[in-house]
């Protein structure tokens, strides 16, 4: 339409691309919605381009709750849930620092990146390694010796006085 100038076209995004993005990890809630979990609470899709923060902290800390929810105002979020030690609030995925904003409230870690020269270098020591099982502290263990068992020590009886 020639006359109308609705403004550029937003681009909604989801958790899955928001997630890809920032390098979080994403996981199924016990009801089966996708969230972003951190230590002291998550990222959820509160609808169609909107996420939201939800802060849960257990035992509830009010005081960390107060500080988070202010911090989140002044950074243009708008409140949803607002409790006592607890509260949830909405933001704009596009904006980068409502977004750092909400991953370090949720308390979310990012996944480590590794520079190209020491992912190589791991990928080399999985091939190599591919089919030899080795102990998690990557210590290996000698093999037990099978022959004699030795018999163990009888005990002598203690003096009763």
């Amino acid at each position: 339409m020639a006359g109308t100038d609705a403004g550029p076209r937003r681009r909604t995004k989801n958790l899955g691309s928001f997630a890809l993005q920032y390098r979080l990890k994403t996981k199924l809630s016990k009801d089966g919605t996708k969230i972003i979990q951190g230590k002291f609470g998550h990222i959820y899709e509160h609808s169609n381009g909107v996420l939201g923060v939800l802060v849960m902290l257990v035992p509830p800390r009010k005081r960390y709750w107060g500080c988070a929810r202010k911090t989140l105002l002044t950074a243009g979020f708008t409140l949803v849930q607002d409790g006592d030690g607890e509260g949830a609030a909405v933001f704009d995925p596009e904006n980068p620092n409502q977004a750092r904003l909400a991953i370090r409230v949720a308390g979310i870690k990012r996944k480590r990146r590794l520079p190209p020269a020491q992912r190589e270098q791991r990928i080399a020591y999985l091939r190599t390694r591919s089919g030899k099982a080795h102990s998690a502290t990557g210590a290996r263990r000698k093999p037990r010796k099978v022959g004699k068992v030795k018999p163990r020590r009888a005990k002598r009886p203690r003096d009763s006085k």
